[in-house]
């Protein structure tokens, strides 16, 4: 337990020595088109989720899904 933190943090810091800024810097529509799609595909299937899986109604599981895809 004493070392979670800092193997927490390391890992962290690692993968965010992987991102690409020059693939940010030369398309930056692109990336931040595929990122919106990718929050969208995911605000849809929890928002389908929570109204047929759980009951919930549609606007009720419409904030969910846009409350939750961004995690």
């Amino acid at each position: 337990m004493p070392f979670r933190g800092l193997l927490l943090g390391l890992f962290f810091i690692t993968v965010g020595f992987t991102i690409d800024t020059a693939l940010l810097v030369a398309q930056p529509l692109r990336v931040a088109s595929v990122v919106g799609g990718l929050l969208a595909l995911k605000a849809l299937v929890i928002t389908v989720l929570c109204r047929f899986g759980f009951g919930i109604t549609f606007s009720q599981g419409l904030q969910a899904g846009l409350l939750l895809a961004q995690v």
